[in-house]
C-alpha cells in the first residue's frame, strides 16, 4: 500500500511537471507571437536616439517635418520635401514583413497645394493637417493666402476630408489632439510671428472654444509649436526656440497638468535635445517610445540640415518618464 501511494505520488508530480513545461512552452511561444504583432514592436529603440526608416523615411537630401503614425505603428504620414513623387507634401509609407515601403502621396495630399504637418488622433480615426487649399475637394482654384486646418477619416480609406478651421490670415500649423477632443496648436501671422492655441473639437469636427494657450505654458514667450498631447492629458510636448535653459536651435519640452494649466515646462535634456532642431514629438501608446524630428544629422551631400526622423526610450529620458508614471 505504502510503495503504491508513494509511487502514484511519482506519477502526479511527473504529470504536474510535464503540463507546467508545456504550458510554459506554450505561453513562451504565444509571447514571442504576440510580441511580434505588438504595435511598434519594429522599433529599434535604445537609451540614445536611433534613425528610423534610413532610405526610405529619413533619406538624404530629403527632409522630415512631421510624424501621424497609427496607433498600431505600421502606417506612418509625414511632411516631407519629396512625397515619393519629387512633389512636397504629406507622403505615406506602410509597414511590410521587410521593412518600410517607399514613400507615395497620402491619398488626401492635393498636389496644387501645400499640405503639411499631419497629427493623429488617438484612437487613429482622423487624421489633422495644414493645408492652403480654399475647400476639401478644391484642386485647380488658386490657394488661400494662409493655411486652414483639415481633417480626413480613416473609414474612407484617408479620402474623406473635411474643413474644420476658417481664419483667412492666420496659418494653423501642427496640432495635438487628447482623447476628449481638445485640442492644441500653434499658428503663423505673416509680419507678426507665432501664437499657441487650446481649443475642442465638436461633433461635427470643427474647433470650437479657442483660447490662447500661451500663458499655460512659457508667459514670457510666444513660440511654443508642433505639440504632443498625452490623450489623457496628463502631459504636454511642444518645442520651443532659443531658451536659457536650451541647448541651441528648437528643444522638446514638457509640461505636466496641474488644477489651473500647466507646471513650468522642463527641457527633456541631453538624451534627447541638441544643438540643432529637435521637433514634432509623438509617444507610442504604450508609452515606451518617444518619436521626433531632427536636423542633427548634416547631408554628406551639402553643408545643409538634414532633418530625419528618430526614437529613443522614454525610461531614458527622466523628465518624460516621471510623467509617465504619473
Amino acid at each position: 500500500m505504502m510503495m503504491q501511494s508513494s509511487f502514484s505520488r511519482h506519477v502526479r508530480f511527473a504529470t504536474f511537471i510535464a503540463a507546467f513545461c508545456c504550458a510554459l512552452l506554450f505561453f513562451g511561444c504565444r509571447s514571442a507571437s504576440e510580441q511580434e504583432a505588438r504595435p511598434f514592436a519594429w522599433a529599434q529603440v535604445t537609451d540614445s536616439v536611433t534613425l528610423v526608416g534610413d532610405g526610405t523615411i529619413s533619406r538624404e537630401g530629403e527632409k522630415v517635418y512631421g510624424t501621424a503614425y497609427t496607433p498600431e505603428g505600421d502606417t506612418l504620414f509625414f511632411h516631407t520635401t519629396n512625397r515619393g513623387d519629387g512633389e512636397s507634401g504629406i507622403a505615406m509609407v506602410t509597414r511590410t514583413d521587410t521593412g518600410w515601403t517607399s514613400p507615395r502621396p497620402a491619398p488626401f495630399d492635393l498636389e496644387r497645394y501645400d499640405e503639411g504637418a499631419p497629427s493623429i488622433t488617438p484612437d487613429g480615426a482622423y487624421i489633422v493637417f495644414g493645408s492652403d487649399r480654399p475647400s476639401a475637394s478644391a484642386s485647380t482654384a488658386p490657394p488661400l493666402d494662409a493655411d486652414e486646418f483639415y481633417r480626413v477619416t480613416r473609414a474612407s480609406g484617408w479620402t474623406d476630408v473635411t474643413r474644420m478651421t476658417t481664419t483667412k490670415r492666420i496659418s494653423e500649423k501642427r496640432a495635438g489632439v487628447a482623447s476628449d477632443g481638445t485640442i492644441y496648436y500653434w499658428t503663423y501671422v505673416r509680419g507678426e510671428g507665432m501664437g499657441f492655441y487650446r481649443g475642442r473639437i465638436d461633433a461635427e469636427g470643427s474647433i470650437r472654444d479657442t483660447v490662447n494657450a500661451d500663458p499655460m505654458l512659457f508667459v514670457d514667450d510666444g513660440g511654443e509649436n508642433n505639440p504632443y498631447i498625452d490623450p489623457e492629458k496628463r502631459f504636454i510636448l511642444f518645442a520651443m526656440w532659443g531658451r536659457d535653459d536650451g541647448y541651441g536651435k528648437e528643444d522638446l519640452y514638457i509640461a505636466t497638468r496641474q488644477d489651473t494649466g500647466w507646471s513650468t515646462p522642463v527641457n527633456l535634456g541631453p538624451a534627447v535635445n541638441t544643438s540643432a532642431n529637435d521637433t514634432h514629438p509623438y509617444i507610442t501608446p504604450d508609452g515606451s517610445k518617444l518619436f521626433l524630428t531632427s536636423s542633427r544629422l548634416e547631408s554628406p551631400a551639402d553643408t545643409s540640415d538634414n532633418w530625419n526622423h528618430y526614437v529613443i526610450r522614454t525610461d531614458a529620458v527622466p523628465a518624460l518618464r516621471a510623467a509617465l508614471d504619473c
